[in-house]
């Protein structure tokens, strides 16, 4: 009987410290900051999945199977929220950069065109324009309005800062790199992080 009360006292006789630690770390998980609340709330999921098997074998204390109910469960809302905090604004992001990169490309179309309306124009059949400033005209009136996405105080005319002659310097930036006229143009739009997305050459 002694032998049976001593059991009593031991495991049974209240929360384990992992039961609270899962409880703990799992509220943790919903109210701190991101990449330390994801490593709360996976703890918590594991501390309250190890505790609830501990106590479903018999031992540790039944006293600690809310605490690691609920913080099986806050841990894993928790690992939710935390995703959602990470992923959404680098999907947004990713986003918005697939939408500007394409805007740049269809730039370069739009100054391949007007280069080659250029040289089918009268007084310059098959003579390739030197500079940007030669094909303001034969982009569209609106054309000169559209802004850099990534640099909103550039406009894609010549004198913008948008269209450059040579090769582009800045994200968004689109340039026309002229040598000679027996030498193939070529156009290179930039995208946000000043890398090529798309080059067009003459002939192509």
């Amino acid at each position: 009987m002694e032998g049976s009360n001593s059991t009593e006292k031991g495991p049974k006789a209240k929360a384990s410290g992992r039961a609270i630690a899962s409880l703990v770390l799992g509220i943790a998980s919903l109210i701190i900051i991101p990449i330390v609340g994801f490593i709360t709330g996976a703890l918590g999921v594991i501390f309250g999945g190890l505790e609830l098997k501990a106590i479903k074998k018999g031992r540790s204390s039944s006293k600690g199977k809310g605490f690691a109910i609920t913080g099986l469960i806050t841990g894993i809302v928790g690992l939710v929220v935390q995703f959602m905090i990470i992923a959404v604004p680098n999907y947004l992001n990713l986003s918005k950069r697939g939408v500007s990169d394409n805007t740049v490309k269809s730039v370069a179309h739009a100054v391949q065109l007007a280069v080659e309306d250029y040289r089918t124009s009268p007084g310059h059949e098959g003579i390739k324009p030197t500079s940007v400033s030669e094909i303001d005209s034969f982009l569209t009136t609106s054309f000169g309005d559209r802004r850099n996405p990534f640099k909103e105080n550039q406009t894609y005319s010549s004198s913008g800062g948008g269209l450059v002659d040579g090769y582009p310097t800045q994200p968004g930036q689109v340039g026309y790199v002229f040598t000679d006229q027996r030498v193939p143009y070529q156009i290179t739009a930039l995208g946000k992080y000043g890398k090529p997305v798309l080059t067009l050459e003459e002939g192509h």
